[in-house]
């Protein structure tokens, strides 16, 4: 069938529904309900299974098929009230290809007396017609048991609807109380059953001999059917199976509707009132204390979420004193290389960069430990971890290579712009390829990147790669600090001893990130929060090691910082014994003969 055609015929159903509301004349013959039976052939071919796909299509169009459902059971129960039963009693099955309904009208007392203690539904081997329909479904075994108790002592006729669906399952909507609307890897394992009484039921009688249903595992029963060809399709996985009833005044938040935050959608599936009794692989048994309709809804495996224990007090302190000094420290190293300009050589740009790079880095560690449990918060600072510190990582490899042109090359000046685009560049456009090939990006509990390996590698595994390399290409500049081609002594004496200090710092790195990439990506699941503190007390204390390292180790920052102090120590005490340059060799133009030696 077409989509066109199946719009059509749907149409014609709500019309129908809608133009013969009323009653068919003052107290019809039973004989004339036989009109509910052609309005359930249509609800079957509306409801087949070759409708499927096309039912996704129209609900994405805004068709509901559980209401044009309910309509048409409203509509048959509402024939069935306006039926005479005085003289003769209604007993009416009807079995289409796809659903098969009984229809009972008579005195309470009549039916106890029938079906006393329990009515079954459907009630198998009472009538032939039924083998014929377990047949033609597959040898189908769902039925309810509903105690007559609950039928009351009312002198007035009640009438009974049941209804059992072969395929509406493949279609029906999935909205819970349990998921909301998200839907993803749920769906109905169960065909769909139903068993209404009207004008009312004893409800109270269900609480201490509630409805039975038994409902079979349509995706197990699809396994023995297909035999060994079984194992050759990837089936959904499955963590439980739970017992539900439809209700229509059931309120499930929109969150479609962004812009109405307090939409809410009706009618939904629900666990409430229901239990499962049994469950084994092939069928569940449900207990419920109201009528209805009835399905199982299967849920896929749900990731247990990790809630990281609390840290202990020394944990708290050591890491948090960490990162205070760290970011103090990077603020004021900052400052002094950009306040000096005798320190705009290449190589302090290229460590301001990596400095603030790392600032970046300290922060956003430092609020994870305030902001973790705020979700959307928590997704930001993982981005900010992310970016921040893959640019640390390739601020260390610049500087690694620049340091080894300088010794290699002799060429210490006039690559800055060039290092500033793959500096910061790079790393923007790593991580914005991240963020935007993955939906639940920054979703985890510590802010660590995302919830899956695959996630947290994309930011730990670049930077122990780059840790590694920078040591190991550090190690081979240090074998040739003998054979410089820089010729000028006091050049040759920074560049020897940045080198030094930035193998150490590699080294550091590196140390840093084996726990890290331990920690990260859960590699020792059983030492694992050892790990961790291991990672996030050597991480706190980066920023000191850094200032420390290529700050104090450098000869040229020392010099420019100490002489700005000698000086104001000298005006203050007005002291002449205070002779900076008899302990310093530094001169105004180290810059430029940077600049000088290059260009020459």
């Amino acid at each position: 069938m077409k989509k066109g055609n199946l719009k059509n015929m749907i149409a014609i159903v709500k019309k129908l529904v809608n133009k013969t509301s009323g009653p068919f004349s003052p107290g019809v013959d039973p004989e004339d309900l036989t009109v509910l039976y052609k309005m359930q052939e249509m609800v079957s071919i509306i409801f087949s299974e070759g409708q499927t796909d096309l039912w996704k299509e129209l609900e994405a169009d805004g068709e509901d098929s559980v209401t044009l459902l309910t309509s048409v059971q409203d509509w048959s129960m509402s024939k069935l009230l306006e039926s005479k039963a005085t003289e003769k009693n209604v007993d009416l099955l009807m079995l289409t290809e796809n659903v098969a309904t009984q229809s009972l009208k008579s005195e309470p007392k009549e039916l106890k007396k029938k079906y006393a203690p329990y009515m079954y539904f459907p009630d198998y081997g009472k009538d032939p017609k039924w083998d014929e329909l377990r047949k033609r479904w597959g040898g189908s075994a769902d039925q309810m048991r509903v105690p007559v108790a609950v039928l009351g002592d009312s002198s007035e006729p009640i009438s009974i609807q049941s209804m059992y669906y072969n395929t509406y399952h493949k279609m029906a909507p999935l909205q819970n109380s349990i998921t909301g609307l998200n839907a993803t890897g749920i769906f109905l394992d169960s065909r769909v059953i139903s068993f209404g009484v009207k004008p009312t039921y004893e409800r109270d009688v269900l609480t201490s001999d509630p409805v039975i249903i038994f409902l079979e595992h349509q995706l197990e029963k699809q396994k023995l059917l297909r035999g060994p060809s079984a194992e050759e399709i990837e089936d959904p996985k499955i963590e439980s199976r739970e017992c539900m009833r439809w209700s229509d005044t059931l309120e499930i938040p929109d969150t479609t509707k962004l812009e109405d935050p307090t939409a809410v959608k009706i009618g939904g599936w629900t666990p409430e009132g229901c239990s499962r009794v049994n469950s084994t692989e092939l069928y569940t048994t449900c207990a419920c204390d109201s009528l209805g309709m009835f399905a199982l809804i299967a849920f896929p495996p749900v990731p247990k979420k990790y809630v990281e224990p609390e840290d202990e007090t020394w944990v708290f302190v050591l890491r948090g004193l960490g990162y205070s000094l760290s970011i103090i420290i990077l603020i004021c190293y900052i400052s002094a290389i950009a306040m000096r300009p005798a320190l705009h050589d290449q190589f302090h740009m290229i460590r301001l960069n990596l400095a603030i790079a790392a600032v970046g880095t300290m922060l956003s560690f430092f609020s994870v430990d305030f902001k973790r449990h705020d979700h959307e918060v928590c997704r930001v600072l993982s981005g900010f971890i992310h970016y921040f510190y893959l640019s640390l990582g390739v601020w260390l490899c610049i500087l690694t290579h620049a340091l080894f042109k300088g010794f290699i090359k002799g060429i210490v000046d006039g690559r800055i712009n060039f290092y500033l685009l793959i500096g910061w560049g790079l790393p923007l456009i790593w991580v914005g390829i991240v963020v935007a090939s993955t939906p639940n990006y920054g979703y985890e509990d510590r802010c660590m990147v995302g919830p899956t390996r695959a996630l947290r590698c994309s930011l730990a595994c670049p930077l122990f790669f780059i840790s590694v390399a920078s040591l190991i290409w550090s190690v081979v500049i240090c074998c040739n600090l003998t054979t410089p081609q820089i010729k000028r002594e006091e050049v040759v004496k920074e560049l020897n001893c940045s080198t030094k200090m930035l193998c150490f710092l590699s080294m550091a790195f590196t140390g840093i990130w084996i726990p890290g990439l331990v920690a990260w990506l859960e590699l020792d699941k059983v030492n694992l929060r050892g790990w961790r503190k291991l990672f996030q007390i050597f991480n706190s204390w980066m920023g000191v090691c850094i200032v420390l390292l290529l700050g104090v180790g450098s000869r040229h920052f020392r010099n420019a910082v100490l002489l700005k102090y000698i000086n104001y120590l000298k005006k203050l005490f007005h002291s002449n014994e205070v002779n900076p340059s008899s302990r310093f060799v530094y001169t105004n133009g180290y810059r430029f003969e940077y600049k000088n030696y290059y260009y020459q």
